[in-house]
């Protein structure tokens, strides 16, 4: 769990937040908390053993979990006057624009591509965050990115954002979005 750089939350508050979440979700199962602000928001790490210490059984979590969870965070941040973040809304409540995009790790994105130094999923990641430094607009997006040696597939009638490189390796930015956790915004 993380918050925004501008969120009124301490690090006492994220602790509370966060022992409460894993008392809600985790029950049964032991879990590790560490909270710390290493970057320029406070964020929340947990760590859970998926074999529960009640009865050995496994936990397991399915896209409806997964939503559940997202739906059971939400509240809690209402309960204590923590903004919860809308599809398609900066921070502060304005309106992302069409056509904008938005980074939030690059840090992230560095990690990963130590670790995975031939995935094209990440190269793909890697090109789209350089890309994005110095862009204004889609189509200078685009032209960036055909640089980096991508073409993107990028029109009004189709859902998804395609990215394809010069081996003909595809990625959806929906599969970026999966991968790096919400990482960009169209």
């Amino acid at each position: 769990m993380h918050w925004h750089k501008d969120e009124q939350i301490t690090p006492e508050q994220a602790l509370e937040f966060g022992k409460e979440f894993a008392e809600n979700w985790f029950s049964g199962f032991q879990t590790l908390m560490a909270v710390h602000k290493d970057k320029d928001h406070i964020h929340c790490h947990l760590v859970t053993n998926s074999v529960s210490y009640e009865d050995g059984r496994k936990l397991h979590n399915t896209k409806k979990d997964l939503e559940r969870m997202k739906q059971l965070t939400n509240q809690m941040c209402r309960e204590r006057g923590l903004t919860v973040v809308e599809k398609g809304k900066h921070f502060d409540g304005s309106q992302i624009e069409k056509g904008e995009v938005i980074a939030w790790s690059k840090d992230k994105y560095n990690l990963f591509r130590q670790q995975v130094k031939d995935s094209f999923v990440a190269d793909c990641a890697m090109a789209v965050l350089k890309a994005l430094e110095n862009c204004i607009s889609k189509e200078k997006f685009i032209e960036k990115m055909k640089q980096f040696g991508w073409s993107v597939n990028w029109t009004e009638k189709r859902k998804h954002i395609t990215f394809q490189n010069q081996d003909g390796k595809k990625v959806r930015d929906s599969n970026l979005s999966k991968t790096f956790i919400r990482w960009i915004t169209v």
